[in-house]
Formats: structure tokens, sequence, C-alpha cells
């Protein structure tokens, strides 16, 4: 068969269009097929292919956003203010937890530093990987 000449495609019965493919995942004939798309859950072909790039630029968007969000409480978490702000909180709250004061505005508590740096590690690593696929 030329690269215009329909065929037939023996998974569906049906007659097969030019650079058509059969997805097994959806059970359809799709044209110009690219991937099955696990996020989606659709298969990415020639009438969707620009709400896929869509989503990749919408998620890179997110990811950049977030990134940004955490970007100044990250970097803060090793500084000199995190220890003195610890440090504050124990010689001022000596019963309660660690908190907040207006100096350290952007600099973590113990408790959310683990919850900063996963952020902005995820936010990060999602961001770019998206970023190559588009």
């Amino acid at each position: 068969l030329g690269p215009q000449e329909w065929g037939y495609c023996t998974n569906s019965n049906q007659p097969k269009p030019p650079r058509a493919h059969y997805d097994h995942v959806t059970k359809t004939l799709v044209l110009c097929m690219d991937h099955y798309c696990p996020w989606m859950f659709n298969t990415v072909g020639y009438f969707n292919y620009r709400y896929f790039c869509n989503f990749l630029l919408f998620v890179f968007v997110g990811m950049f956003y977030g990134a940004l969000l955490s970007f100044r409480p990250f970097f803060a978490i090793q500084t000199d203010d995190y220890w003195r702000q610890i440090q504050w909180s124990k010689e001022h709250h000596k019963h309660s937890p660690i908190q907040h004061s207006t100096s350290f505005e952007y600099t973590p508590t113990p408790p959310e530093r683990t919850a900063i740096a996963f952020s902005f590690m995820i936010c990060v690593s999602v961001g770019l990987a998206v970023m190559c696929l588009l």
C-alpha cells in the first residue's frame, strides 16, 4: 500500500485510512496516532494533539509557579536565619511548638521543612521533564 491508499484493519474490521493505526487500549482506529496517554486516559492523535500540547504547557506553567512559590523557603532551610529562628522560638515559647516570627517570614519551621523541600524538588523535576516533551 502507498501512503495515500486505504487499507483494511483486521482488528476493528473497518476500512483503514492512510496514517491511521489501531489502538489496542481503546480498541479504535486513530488517525495520525502519536501515543496513548494514561494521564489524559486517551489516545493522542490528529484531532486532540493540540489539547495534549496545551496540557503539557499548563503542567509546565503550574510546576514553574509551584517552584517559584517554594523557592525562597527552600533556600532558607540551611541559612543562619533558620537556626536563629529555632533558638528564638525555644527561648520565647518554652512549652509550645516552634512558631514563625516577623523577622523570619520566609524561613520554614522544622515541621514545614520536609514539605517545602519535597514540593520544590517535585515541581522542579516534573517541570523539567515536561519541558523536555514540549
